[in-house]
């Protein structure tokens, strides 16, 4: 994501179902992707995108040890989640 301070304002429309659609403009700047947080705070809802990341270490972590796992296991099964992330990618790009 840009670090660079960016600021617009849009009026968009609220559907009946409570929806609204984020401009393309403002996806695009902010490379969304499909999940974003939702603050509200004072008299504001502030939606933020979530930041894409392949590091899935603290999920990881949480079911080996309630698995009753060590940290030599976790570190095994972390290993193998960036090729299958990977690979998960070439499939979605039809490479």
């Amino acid at each position: 994501m840009n670090n660079k301070k960016l600021r617009a304002t849009l009026r968009i429309n609220v559907s009946n179902k409570r929806q609204i659609t984020i401009p393309k403009q403002f996806y695009d700047m902010l490379d969304m992707g499909h999940e974003i947080t939702c603050e509200l705070r004072d008299n504001e809802i502030i939606l933020r995108p979530v930041p894409q990341s392949d590091d899935f270490s603290e999920e990881i972590l949480k079911e080996l040890v309630a698995q009753g796992f060590s940290g030599q296991e976790f570190q095994k099964v972390k290993s193998q989640i960036r090729p299958a992330v990977e690979n998960d990618r070439r499939i979605q790009s039809g490479c």
